[in-house]
């Protein structure tokens, strides 16, 4: 499989504050710095997100987009997807 076309799984935190996005975005940039250009964040375990981490999220989607990649935020539950639509960043990730 060509480089650019793996997918890189990345699993974030549970809860995605002020104290663990940050961790997020570098783990984030460290996947481009490897070459990933395609990741997908797992949700299935996230049961909160804070405006840092809704920072971190579209802050890492234009670098991501910027490197000729796509982010991609997979099994959000209900209650962060409406996080998403309320703040409006529902339109600017790529939710699967």
């Amino acid at each position: 499989m060509h480089e650019d076309l793996q997918i890189a799984p990345l699993t974030p935190p549970p809860e995605i504050d002020i104290g663990s996005a940050p961790y997020l975005g570098a783990d984030i940039l460290e996947a481009l710095d490897r070459g990933q250009r395609n990741l997908v964040l797992d949700f299935a375990d996230v049961r909160l997100i804070d405006s840092a981490g809704i920072g971190v999220l579209l802050s890492a989607e234009r670098r991501v987009r910027a490197a000729g990649g796509d982010l991609v935020v997979a099994n959000a539950s209900d209650h962060v997807r409406h996080v998403f639509e309320l703040t409006g960043v529902a339109r600017s990730l790529n939710l699967a």
